[in-house]
């Protein structure tokens, strides 16, 4: 893991780096024009000065949802999603008591570190994602905020 770690604000600069590694991640992914919509509530993980990562959480009164985060497939298992998820909840407002997220049924990656974070399941939304063979499930999660 390499020490020069940043995370800032996500710039309209970035938004082909970050679609880019939303493409490598999924064959459903955001288009550029959503990240524009979302820049405001978007951080990039930058590591030896390269956009890798990515994060999307809004908040709307005491609540707030991750809506999309996806580390570059280079640098993937190696910590970086934890280091850029515990960076999106430290940054959330004081007033949030909830964080939640929806994540695919067989995104056993992403559910193994959510669960790691403290991340409960709440329900399941049927037929939520589009898939190469139809649809499928997404599993509803929860964090309580301190």
């Amino acid at each position: 893991m390499s020490d020069d770690i940043v995370v800032r604000q996500m710039l309209v600069e970035d938004l082909d780096f970050v679609v880019e590694i939303e493409n490598s991640n999924t064959a459903t992914g955001w288009t550029k024009r959503q990240f524009q919509h979302v820049l405001d509530c978007s951080k990039v993980l930058i590591i030896d000065q390269q956009i890798i990562g990515f994060i999307v959480i809004s908040t709307t009164l005491d609540q707030s949802e991750l809506q999309n985060i996806a580390i570059h497939k280079n640098y993937q298992h190696l910590g970086y999603g934890e280091i850029l998820l515990r960076y999106g909840i430290n940054g959330l407002a004081q007033a949030v008591r909830q964080l939640f997220l929806e994540v695919r049924v067989t995104n056993f990656t992403a559910i193994r570190l959510y669960q790691k974070i403290g991340f409960t399941q709440v329900s399941v939304r049927r037929d939520y994602y589009p898939a190469v063979l139809g649809r499928e499930d997404a599993i509803v999660m929860s964090l309580q905020t301190p």
